[in-house]
């Protein structure tokens, strides 16, 4: 499974819309597009900040209105729940600014 978190999407708000921040990516699975439960964590607590699906059809995937965060701080996890494949992680993440 194949996850590039370095596509960044302006698309549809998720979260506090005071918080100008977000993430977005892409997940295939062998080069076609899959839905996964993408998890954001702080990469040193670990605490739980962020979750969403990607869309099965398109494998995009995005999170709006973060509050922000320390540069390189955050964890991606991109989860396959069918338990075929294991947990896809991207370390030091950054968010953008809207």
């Amino acid at each position: 499974m194949l996850v590039d978190f370095s596509m960044i999407v302006d698309a549809s708000a998720v979260g506090e819309p005071d918080h100008n921040h977000y993430l977005g990516g892409f997940v295939d699975v062998d080069g076609a597009p899959a839905r996964k439960r993408i998890v954001v964590c702080d990469r040193v607590t670990l605490e739980y900040l962020a979750v969403t699906e990607s869309d099965k059809e398109t494998g995009e995937w995005k999170i709006h209105h973060l509050p922000e965060y320390e540069q390189e701080s955050l964890l991606v996890l991109a989860f396959d729940d069918t338990g075929v494949f294991n947990v896809i992680g991207a370390d030091f993440v950054t968010q953008e600014a809207e």
